[in-house]
């Protein structure tokens, strides 16, 4: 992980806010599944963003379908927010993180 100036703190910020908003208004989980974006992480050159998700169950399998779902995310994305370079976005269970 690379040190993060100020403005990229800002761009990850936005980035969570709306992958977070776009999963819950476009994606199905389940009714008894919650899933937490904890970290977005991207390069500063803004050609990849590497996003860390929660979940209480099948963690595995909900980071490799929105893996699948990442143009369409990214596209929803470019949409919503101004910036030069919308990221590729790549989904990563996060490890370090739990939610209770």
């Amino acid at each position: 992980m690379e040190k993060k100036t100020s403005r990229m703190k800002k761009i990850n910020s936005l980035l969570k806010k709306e992958i977070s908003s776009i999963l819950q208004e476009e994606y199905e989980f389940g009714r008894d599944n919650f899933i937490s974006i904890n970290l977005v992480d991207t390069k500063t050159d803004l050609s990849l963003a590497d996003v860390y998700i929660s979940s209480l169950k099948e963690e595995e399998e909900i980071v490799e379908s929105l893996n699948k779902e990442s143009k369409h995310i990214r596209y929803i994305l470019s949409k919503r927010i101004d910036i030069k370079k919308t990221p590729q976005l790549r989904f990563k269970v996060d490890k370090f993180n739990v939610v209770l």
